[in-house]
């Protein structure tokens, strides 16, 4: 019996031993939560049981859980892993990995074959201010002397060998400014797209370099190294789990840069869960059998947009105000030339669209009717009316030209081009042609259309890399300011383009604007109640909260225009602000009618000398 314990002790020791869980850990941001999870969840689908440590701490803190047996296996960069060692982090990556794997094998560590891409520091700017600088290497900098200002995380100055100092004294680049510092990446990106800063010190893995339509620029002179993702694996786990080694092998060369930008992007700007995400690069790659996948989903909100709306401009605006105010779903921004119908319809949430969309303009009716369903919620910018021609054009007005491309059907370009027409009495003499703006814009350089009408916000990028080919140029609408025309089309508003909006634009344009705002559903005149974001409904309107979550976060101090229909929580702001500007103080009221007593006092005493 004694020996039958004895046994039974072995096995059960073995077998607790065989039950140790894999540690999985990482560090504490976006990229390093969804590759740590990819991770865990595919030793899940061979049976192994995980223990996620998922965020663990920083750089330090994760090399030395490796050290002290805490941790498993987390990623690493090769760059990275040269520096906690004391080496200078090379540019060739090759070299760099062949490196850090004969530095850490002594240690029992094993650097596992890399994932595919490297998250090399990278210079990024607005797209439009890089045409208007022509900035596309970081040596083009070097032209802009003083004006440079540079925006980066708080431990980038700090770096010795690959920093903020090193960076400029390399390139030659010199700057008054001192770099704004951020914690946090996502109000980096908003700093540069708000203006505070031109140019940030992101990362090649970023998802919002393609969101937000910005540029990376060259690293001419090979000044960053060189940090290739891989995992980084303690020899003893490898061992305790046999399936580890096929698990790490078959991620190896699976991730390029741009599916990791990818990632990163569902993640930090469509508000989808790591964990979900992880899920899904597991499923789309085939990873595991099928019939042992685990689909995971969050709530979509769809959002709607006009198809030369910009993410880097009043879009990425609203889009980032949107996210923060509904942090659990994940955003679904769909193009079309007519946003607010699909919130109609039921099939957004939210658009973003012009204060023209709002109404309805037959020719045949006497004012613009406005079409009901729709609501304002937050104002947002303004777009103004760009009109191109060829630069051989004899027209010298918008008047003279009779063929005109008015953008695709419905849309904001094609809804103000007929008003245009309609106010400066053309309808007769001018044909409309419709399309995409590359279909277009390529008729008007082959002289096919006389006119190119765009209704975009200024420094549109699209419109500023057509003006800088050197093809077309600006027409002003100078004959608009001729004409009244606010009774039939109340959401024109009067403007000028400012001076060098656009490249060669030496002085103001006359045009026309439209407010820019996002809608919700309208409230039934029957309905009763707030409702909530987490509503299935799309036909309910958008929860009070939610509206002024919206308006906080967009920041504006311009309130929506007075003609568009508002929702109750901004009515209740109008109201709230009409109120304030009354004099209903009593102190006020006592001394209006203390004067009131005086002047009918000395009128009293004027009668009594006439007696």
């Amino acid at each position: 019996m004694k020996y039958v314990f004895v046994f039974l002790s072995v096995v059960g020791i073995f077998l607790s031993g065989c039950r140790d869980p894999l540690r999985v850990g990482s560090k504490e941001f976006t990229e390093q939560l969804i590759l740590a999870e990819i991770i865990a969840q595919l030793a899940e689908h061979q049976g192994v049981p995980v223990k996620r440590m998922i965020p663990y701490g920083d750089t330090l803190n994760c090399i030395e859980g490796l050290k002290e047996n805490d941790l498993d296996v987390y990623v690493e960069y090769s760059g990275t892993g040269l520096l906690i060692l004391g080496q200078p982090p090379l540019t060739q990556g090759d070299k760099s990995f062949a490196m850090v794997q004969d530095l850490y094998s002594p240690m029992k560590l094993e650097w596992k074959d890399r994932f595919g891409f490297a998250n090399n520091y990278i210079l990024v700017v607005k797209r439009d201010y890089a045409q208007a600088h022509n900035l596309k290497k970081i040596s083009d900098l070097v032209k802009l002397e003083d004006q440079v200002k540079f925006g980066c995380d708080k431990s980038f100055p700090t770096r010795p060998l690959d920093g903020y100092a090193a960076l400029l004294r390399r390139y030659g680049i010199t700057s008054e400014h001192s770099p704004v510092l951020e914690d946090d990446k996502s109000i980096l990106y908003h700093s540069l797209l708000d203006e505070k800063i031109n140019v940030a010190v992101g990362y090649s893995t970023d998802g919002q370099i393609e969101v937000f339509n910005l540029v990376a620029l060259q690293d001419d002179l090979g000044f960053f190294p060189v940090y290739e993702a891989a995992p980084l694996v303690r020899q003893e786990a490898l061992k305790k789990h046999p399936s580890l080694e096929s698990i790490l092998d078959s991620l190896a060369g699976r991730i390029d840069t741009e599916k990791m930008r990818e990632m990163n992007r569902q993640v930090e700007l469509d508000g989808e869960s790591y964990k979900t995400v992880a899920s899904q690069f597991i499923e789309e790659e085939k990873l595991v059998p099928a019939n042992s996948r685990k689909k995971k989903t969050s709530q979509e909100l769809v959002v709607a947009i006009e198809n030369l709306d910009e993410l880097g401009g009043m879009a990425g605006k609203a889009q980032r105000a949107i996210r923060k105010t509904f942090p659990g779903r994940r955003l679904n921004i769909v193009r079309t030339a007519k946003p607010g119908n699909l919130v109609i319809k039921k099939e957004a949430r939210i658009a973003l669209m012009g204060a023209e969309s709002f109404f309805t303009t037959d020719e045949n009716d006497f004012l613009a009717k406005r079409i009901s369903g729709l609501e304002a919620i937050a104002p947002v910018g303004y777009r103004m009316c760009h009109v191109l021609v060829h630069k051989d054009s004899s027209q010298e007005s918008f008047s003279q030209v009779t063929k005109i491309g008015a953008g695709l059907p419905q849309s904001s370009s094609h809804r103000i081009t007929k008003a245009l027409l309609r106010i400066l009495n053309m309808k007769e003499k001018a044909t409309l042609v419709t399309g995409s703006l590359t279909d277009l814009s390529t008729k008007l350089k082959n002289k096919k259309i006389e006119a190119l009408v765009l209704m975009v916000a200024p420094g549109n990028s699209k419109l500023t890399s057509l003006l800088r080919e050197g093809n077309f140029k600006l027409l002003s609408l100078e004959e608009i300011t001729q004409h009244n025309f606010q009774f039939k089309y109340p959401f024109l508003r009067l403007a000028r383009i400012p001076i060098n909006t656009y490249p060669q634009q030496m002085i103001p344009l006359e045009t026309v604007s439209c407010q820019v705002v996002l809608v919700g559903p309208a409230a039934p005149k029957d309905f009763v109640g707030d409702v909530g974001p987490v509503s299935i409904s799309y036909q309910q309107p958008l929860s009070e909260s939610s509206v002024r979550k919206i308006n906080q976060e967009l920041g504006g101090i311009e309130p929506v225009d007075p003609i568009l229909p508002v929702g109750k929580a901004l009515k209740q702001k109008s109201k709230r602000r009409s109120q304030s500007t009354i004099g209903t103080s009593y102190e006020a009221s006592f001394i209006n009618f203390v004067v009131i007593l005086s002047l009918i006092y000395l009128f009293y005493l004027f009668l009594k000398e006439d007696e």
